[in-house]
């Protein structure tokens, strides 16, 4: 995606701030930034690293500079955004990414108070500070309006062992995302959250491989375990995070809804994972189908792209994947997203933008969260099952077109009460997808309100 974007230049003159931004995800982040032409201002506590990362950015022909500080001081952060306003005289996008492991992973009985102040000032307390200010520089400034992304984590949805007050502050920055969005959305600032996985970061190292397999035990602990490990790939540019860096710039604005300058509905921060833009149709299915469900899909992704929304597949140019991008081509004025396991090849040639995540088969977590509603083309193959899975426990609007009586009664016991429908063809699975989306809106959406300019 980050050379898609370099083409583009869809971030071209816009100020972007990236905290933590001297390594892993927030290294992964000002490289995309500054490669789809943003002005970047990294802000980290290492100053050996940070310049490093901004001489990497200007030899690649880039614009950024490095300010240490350290963002759990609130009169660091205003120093920040101070040099930011006098040097730009405004901000556009904001990635809040730093964040600690050390010294936080033990038994929740086990900690100190003093642990417990440094794992929510570093993790938490900082985000607050952080947004807080953007949030008043993106409101003085003229036009006024932007884009926030917080970093969370997949630990705030459930928690881990041995790491309790990780995980508690990091479930912090979710509700502390979740309510900024709600009270800043007519404001014209969108405000998300970022929950990440494992990734072969430092920081990561720090974590999930030393204190997750130390103090997490048993078989499903392990297993865990040994899965982020081999999920997050080693890789070289971007210290393994490259994936997560490339869906904070979706986040800011870039697919969801084009830039920073659309204008298009927004939505009112009642669910942070959909911000104002185009819906997004995951459509999934088997890399091996064959016969009617390649039929379905390729005429299930003309259709999502004749009625204006976006195609998510898992971009790859065979089975489902293929031909609904295929299918999605042959509209003019169509997108469709690729969200792919490996970390630089593999991408079919109908996708108009690859996100490389490096996750392996992981990465269908991401295709889910991604997606408004999921249409399953038959559920043939394991991933397509556990995708279905997953979006029936996230509470995802999953339709089902072609697929056995078997399937239809699995899932039915997975279902909880999350939307679960069927349909006999595609035309039928589009009217069901409008209905889903037409009561997205009406619990969710403030009409027509301007993005930021």
């Amino acid at each position: 995606m980050v050379d898609a974007l370099s083409e583009a230049k869809a971030f071209r003159d816009k100020v972007v701030l990236v905290t933590g931004g001297s390594s892993g995800i927030g290294r992964a982040a000002v490289l995309g930034f500054a490669g789809a032409g943003a002005k970047v201002v990294l802000a980290a506590r290492n100053p050996e690293r940070g310049e490093a990362v901004t001489q990497e950015v200007q030899r690649q022909g880039g614009e950024a500079c490095f300010v240490q500080a350290d963002v759990s001081r609130v009169e660091d952060v205003e120093r920040v955004l101070a040099n930011i306003g006098r040097s730009y005289g405004r901000l556009d996008a904001a990635i809040n990414n730093a964040a600690t492991l050390d010294g936080v992973f033990a038994l929740t009985a086990d900690f100190t108070p003093d642990q417990f102040d440094r794992a929510v000032t570093l993790n938490l307390k900082s985000v607050w500070l952080c947004l807080a200010g953007e949030i008043r520089q993106m409101l003085a400034q003229s036009p006024s309006g932007g884009a926030i992304v917080n970093t969370s984590s997949v630990n705030a949805l459930g928690g881990a062992a041995g790491g309790s007050l990780y995980s508690a502050a990091k479930a912090g920055v979710l509700a502390l995302t979740k309510s900024a969005a709600q009270e800043y959305a007519t404001k014209g600032i969108r405000i998300n959250a970022l929950v990440a996985g494992a990734f072969r970061t430092a920081h990561a190292g720090r974590g999930v491989y030393h204190g997750r397999w130390r103090h997490c035990r048993g078989p499903r602990c392990g297993r865990a375990a040994v899965y982020q490990s081999h999920s997050a790939a080693p890789h070289r540019a971007a210290g393994g995070s490259r994936g997560s860096g490339d869906v904070a710039l979706l986040r800011c604005g870039v697919l969801r809804y084009r830039s920073l300058h659309d204008r298009g509905r927004r939505h009112d921060g009642r669910n942070p994972v959909v911000p104002g833009r185009r819906p997004i149709i995951g459509i999934m299915g088997s890399g091996n189908a064959a016969g009617r469900s390649l039929e379905h899909a390729r005429e299930l992704g003309a259709l999502v792209a004749k009625h204006g929304w976006i195609v998510l597949t898992g971009g790859r140019g065979e089975g489902v994947m293929g031909a609904a991008s295929a299918g999605a081509k042959e509209v003019p004025g169509s997108l469709t997203l690729g969200i792919l396991p490996g970390i630089s090849s593999g991408v079919g040639p109908d996708v108009d933008v690859a996100v490389f995540t490096g996750m392996g088969e992981a990465r269908n977590a991401i295709n889910v969260l991604s997606s408004d509603v999921i249409v399953a083309c038959g559920a043939e193959g394991p991933g397509t099952v556990s995708e279905i899975a997953l979006a029936l426990r996230a509470d995802k609007p999953v339709i089902l077109l072609g697929v056995s009586a078997a399937a239809r009664e699995f899932f039915g016991h997975i279902q909880r009460g999350s939307v679960l429908l069927e349909a006999a063809a595609p035309e039928q699975a589009i009217r069901l997808v409008e209905e889903q989306l037409h009561r997205a809106d009406r619990n969710g959406y403030a009409e027509d309100i301007p993005l930021a300019e």
